[in-house]
């Protein structure tokens, strides 16, 4: 299964809402990902807040596999419970040597701002 894009697992939407290239593009993929899923509640209840869980992942290799396709489970992916610690796990993988400057900050700032605007603290 491959979590590129919308998708779902064990039967959860998952809906991406970022992802950070961390590749040259160099027939390639090095992604850290975000994505959310609705809790499950009453569904029927048209009046209901919709509770969300924020969930990441990275993944790299060639080109000849797809992006996360050995992940099958939500286990699998990580619980996106402080978007602190998660800007200082980015800002220290956009530190690390890569062989060439592909300085991914901007790509930071907006993902962060895109998580705080949803909520996510």
């Amino acid at each position: 299964m491959s979590l590129y894009g919308d998708t779902k697992i064990e039967d959860v939407k998952l809906e991406q809402l970022g992802q950070i290239d961390w590749s040259s593009g160099s027939y390639e993929f090095d992604y850290t990902t975000v994505w959310r899923y609705e809790v499950e509640g009453d569904q029927s209840d048209p009046d209901r807040d919709v509770e969300w869980k924020y969930v990441w992942a990275e993944d790299a290799g060639c080109s000849c596999p797809e992006p996360y396709e050995s992940i099958g489970e939500l286990s699998q992916l990580t619980d996106l419970t402080n978007l602190n610690d998660f800007h200082a796990h980015l800002v220290e993988r956009n530190g690390r040597p890569r062989g060439g400057s592909y300085d991914r900050s901007m790509d930071i700032v907006r993902l962060i701002e895109k998580l705080h605007e949803l909520g996510v603290r």
